[in-house]
């Protein structure tokens, strides 16, 4: 019998923990012109998840009238819902994948309602959060910052969202830059250490400056496609100012590194900065049952193979003994051989003096996760049967089926001298069609299931295995119907 197994993740997916985030940012690109459509040509060979931007989206006065000109032209494909005129018309897969911030010139309409119109995105659309990957980012308002009572209710948002990050990375982005030796905004000098922002990101300016601010690295990226400012002698702090061409950032992360590049938008490569987090140590995320003696743990982090396969290292409740453990090849994923856990119970397993490659023990405060196995023994039944064509009958039953059980022709019966020819399982995985030979109408027939399994094997029970149906044949046109909810 295969069992079903449902995981307690906290928040978190495999899929979020070990996929590496890659993000493009531009500043002050939104006029419509060969430069925005360069840099934005460039990005799409990037193959990133996202972009977002640093203000000054749709030039020069943030009109209803341009933005989807001067945003949509180029960037369409990142953007849902979308309702502009552009093809491909948005976001492919139906996910956003641009998250804007606002600039001055956005404001140059009243409220930048125009802005407000264009985009869905959280929060009330003027500062906002979202997570990505191992990325938690806030995107403020830069331009209200300058009236102190939002600004201060920017702060204790901010303040309040980064407090309940656990994310590996926090960025936070905005158009004023806090330092620049061009323009400083002082009033978005917000207190970014205390909340453990790792990499400030910001326009205005059109050009690219990074900054080392008491320890925090300010980047400024303006160079989108609107036009190109002169450099001013560099302020205390400036690493690098640059403004020979336009181009964009390209972000990545995994879980230990921040890494941001700047290319201009002939490719070439005019800066790169990397943080390590390597002095953080592995945490266990999740844990999942596979079989009745194997659990698989999942850590955020590439373990030491020593420690991490010393079955001694790994406890687990209610009596399971652990009797071997081993270290997948992506370094991070631990399966655990057992004795045999009991169906339907919870189970807590505990990890003590696993450490990374760098020596690094696991913390006690993310070292141990739940698990529940649940062994599923009812067999799936047979709803209802519907014909409305004289060769074809559509079944219905209660759950997910085993394909090959389920297109077995031999485990259908039809009354009446009806031949069964085919039997296909549809997309949902809970519906047959069957193509027979010719039903008549005025007559009831009977459908009958033998054998059919679920997905942890239960056969179908002979108490809920049959059903009758007449075949129902449409007057007037017969329009397309969803009868799968596809």
């Amino acid at each position: 019998m295969k069992s079903i197994l449902i995981l307690l993740i906290f928040g978190l997916s495999i899929n979020q923990v070990y996929t590496q985030t890659k993000f493009a940012a531009i500043g002050d690109f939104g006029n419509s012109s060969s430069a925005e459509a360069d840099v934005s040509d460039m990005i799409d060979t990037w193959n990133v998840d996202f972009v977002i931007t640093l203000g000054d989206n749709n030039y020069n006065n943030g009109s209803a009238s341009t933005i989807d000109k001067n945003i949509g032209r180029d960037y369409n494909q990142w953007i849902y819902p979308y309702a502009g005129s552009y093809s491909p018309g948005g976001s492919p897969d139906n996910i956003n994948r641009f998250f804007p911030s606002l600039g001055n010139h956005d404001y140059n309409t009243p409220d930048a309602q125009p802005y407000i119109d264009y985009f869905t995105l959280p929060n009330n659309e003027r500062w906002y959060s979202f997570s990505w990957g191992n990325i938690d980012f806030y995107v403020l308002d830069s331009k209200l910052a300058y009236t102190e009572r939002i600004r201060q209710e920017q702060i204790a948002w901010l303040e309040n969202e980064t407090s309940n990050s656990t994310a590996d990375w926090r960025i936070v982005y905005f158009h004023y830059p806090p330092y620049s030796s061009r323009f400083s905004a002082i009033p978005m000098r917000f207190d970014f250490n205390s909340m453990n922002i790792d990499l400030v990101l910001s326009g205005h300016d059109h050009l690219y400056e990074r900054l080392e601010i008491d320890g925090l690295t300010y980047i400024i990226n303006g160079l989108g496609g609107k036009s190109i400012y002169d450099t001013n002698p560099p302020i205390t702090g400036s690493v690098i100012q640059y403004n020979g061409d336009y181009g964009a950032m390209l972000v990545e992360t995994t879980g230990s590194t921040l890494t941001s590049k700047f290319y201009n938008r002939n490719g070439n490569l005019i800066d790169t900065w990397t943080k390590n987090n390597s002095a953080s140590p592995p945490e266990l995320l999740i844990a999942a049952i596979n079989t009745l003696t194997e659990v698989t743990l999942y850590f955020s982090k590439p373990l030491d193979p020593l420690t991490s396969q010393n079955a001694s290292n790994y406890n687990i409740d209610n009596s399971i003994s652990v009797i071997s453990a081993a270290l997948s090849s992506n370094n991070r994923d631990i399966t655990l051989t057992t004795s045999e856990h009991t169906a339907n119970q919870q189970y807590t397993v505990t990890v003590n003096n696993v450490t990374d490659l760098a020596g690094n023990v696991i913390s006690s405060q993310a070292n141990s996760a739940q698990y529940f196995f649940e062994v599923d023994t009812t067999p799936p039944q047979l709803f209802s049967a519907f014909a409305i064509v004289p060769t074809q009958v559509i079944l219905f039953f209660s759950e997910t089926l085993d394909p090959q059980s389920a297109q077995n022709v031999s485990n259908y019966i039809i009354n009446n001298g009806i031949s069964i020819i085919d039997a296909v399982l549809n997309s949902n995985n809970t519906d047959v069609t069957l193509t027979t030979s010719a039903h008549d109408t005025n007559q009831t027939y009977t459908a009958t299931v033998s054998n059919v399994t679920d997905l942890s094997g239960n056969v179908i029970s002979p108490n809920n295995n049959s059903a009758d149906y007449q075949l129902i044949i449409l007057s007037g046109p017969v329009f397309p119907i969803d009868l799968f909810g596809t």
